[in-house]
């Protein structure tokens, strides 16, 4: 081997262990973010779970919106009274430091509601 292809080797070695290294920062940096998504994932399954489970038969809920400090939901029922039961049920659950009725109103139909549960 000529020492002008050695030099080119070296140097073509040289700049794919650089490729590595930063191949093996970007992959880091990936799996951390995956890993952050797992954990969110699991915390957002949970309070889905709750927000469901501790739903009266009466009520719906037509939206349920994630945002960073937990859920905002939208529902109606047919009464006042059910919708309290709810929001009871809600901070019972122990899930959510903060369980706010940020409006109620009655309907033609019953009341809607919307809750903010925050964490």
């Amino acid at each position: 081997m000529t020492e002008d292809r050695r030099v080119s080797k070296t140097g073509d070695i040289a700049r794919l262990e650089k490729e590595v290294v930063e191949l093996e920062a970007t992959h880091s940096a990936f799996t951390s973010v995956l890993n952050s998504f797992d954990s969110k994932r699991a915390e957002v399954n949970g309070d889905l779970a709750i927000a469901i489970s501790t739903l009266p038969d009466t009520v719906n809920l037509p939206c349920i919106a994630y945002a960073t400090v937990g859920l905002n939901i939208a529902g109606t029922a047919p009464s006042e009274k059910e919708v309290l039961a709810y929001a009871t049920a809600l901070r019972a659950s122990g899930r959510f430091s903060q369980v706010i009725i940020s409006n109620i109103r009655r309907t033609g139909g019953g009341m809607s509601f919307n809750f903010t549960l925050s964490k």
